[in-house]
C-alpha cells in the first residue's frame, strides 16, 4: 500500500514505516508469538534457525532495532545451516542501517562479501548493501551494485520499480543515455500505471521531446496526471529561456493539479521564479504561502 514519490529518488528498499507497521502490530506479534512455540517447544525442529529468523524480522518491521539485533545476533553465532547465518547477517546489516549505523554495517557487510551466499541470500544482500550506500548518498557505488543484482530479479513490478531507481542513479551521477535506456526498460517489466507513466514522463523530459510530452497532455488515460505533464513542458520551456510560457505552464499545472505533493512543488517553482528571478516579491511571498498550505 505504499504510496510512492516518482519525482523523487526512490529508496532501494522499502523504507521500514512506523504508520504501515503499526496498523499491523497485531499480526507481527502474532508472528513473533507463534514463531516462539518453535523455540519454547521444539529444541530440535529442523525449522529452528527460520523461526528465530522470522522473530528478527517481526522485530525489525515493528522497529524494535535492540530486540532485532540480539536475534540475528543469536542466529549468526547458533545456527546450524550456513544460509541462516547468511540471512541474519543480511537483517543484522538492514537493522543498522535504520539505525544509520552505517560504519558498523559496512563491517558486517564485509564479513559477507566473500562468503558463499545462495541466490535469495545473494540478492537480498546486493540489495541492503546498494541501500547502504544509497543512504550515505555513495550513489555510483550504489548503481554498480544495484547492476550486480538486476539480472538476479524475474520480470515484475519489483524488479521495474529497481530499474526506474537504477535509472533515476544514472541522471544523478550525469549518465544521460543510460538513465534514457533504464526508464525504457522499466516500462516494459511489468510496471504498474503510475511507474509507466513516470518513466515515459522522464523519457520525454531527457531526450527534450516537447511533441512526445504534448501527445501525453491530450491522452484520455492522463488526464489526472496533466499537472505533471504541464509542469515538465514548464521545465523544457525554461530550459529554452522561454520565462513567460515557462509560467504559464507552471500557472497550467496548479489549475489542474489533484495531487498536494505535485500542487506544492510547483507553487515553490514558481514562488522560487517569482522571488529570484523577477523580482516580484509579493507574487513570490503568496506562493511560498500557498506552498506551505498545501504541504502535510
Amino acid at each position: 500500500n505504499r504510496q510512492e514519490n516518482y519525482t523523487q529518488l526512490l529508496p532501494i528498499l522499502l523504507p521500514l514505516d512506523s504508520t504501515a507497521a503499526s496498523a499491523e502490530a497485531e499480526a507481527l506479534t502474532s508472528a513473533i508469538k507463534k514463531a516462539s512455540m518453535v523455540v519454547e517447544r521444539h529444541q530440535n525442529s529442523k525449522w529452528l534457525d527460520q523461526a528465530y529468523y522470522l522473530i528478527g524480522k517481526a522485530r525489525l518491521m515493528k522497529e524494535d532495532y535492540a530486540n532485532a539485533l540480539e536475534t540475528f545476533k543469536y542466529i549468526n553465532t547458533t545456527a546450524t545451516d550456513p544460509d541462516a547465518r547468511h540471512a541474519a547477517l543480511i537483517g543484522l546489516m538492514r537493522t543498522y542501517i535504520e539505525q544509520k549505523a552505517f560504519p558498523t554495517a559496512l563491517r558486517v557487510a564485509e564479513l559477507l562479501r566473500e562468503a558463499p551466499l545462495n541466490k535469495d541470500n545473494t540478492l537480498a544482500f546486493y540489495l541492503t548493501k546498494a541501500y547502504l550506500h544509497q543512504q550515505r548518498r555513495e550513489f555510483a557505488l550504489a548503481l554498480a551494485i544495484v547492476e550486480q543484482a538486476l539480472p538476479l530479479l524475474s520480470n515484475n513490478e519489483q524488479k521495474a520499480r529497481l530499474i526506474y531507481t537504477t535509472a533515476q542513479l544514472y541522471e544523478v551521477t550525469g549518465q544521460t543515455s543510460k538513465a534514457i535506456k533504464a526508464y525504457t526498460l522499466s516500462r516494459k517489466n511489468r510496471a504498474s500505471f503510475e511507474l509507466r507513466f513516470y518513466a515515459s514522463l522522464n523519457e520525454a523530459i531527457l531526450k527534450g521531446e516537447r511533441s512526445a510530452l504534448e501527445k501525453m497532455l491530450k491522452d484520455p488515460k492522463n488526464a489526472e496526471v496533466k499537472d505533471k505533464i504541464y509542469s515538465a513542458l514548464a521545465d523544457l520551456a525554461l530550459q529554452n529561456g522561454n520565462k513567460n510560457q515557462g509560467l504559464a505552464l507552471l500557472k497550467n499545472a496548479t489549475a489542474s493539479s489533484k495531487d498536494p505533493r505535485q500542487l506544492a512543488t510547483t507553487y515553490l517553482h514558481l514562488a522560487d521564479m517569482y522571488y529570484q528571478q523577477l523580482g516580484q516579491y509579493e507574487q513570490a511571498y503568496a506562493y511560498y504561502d500557498s506552498c506551505l498550505t498545501v504541504l502535510s
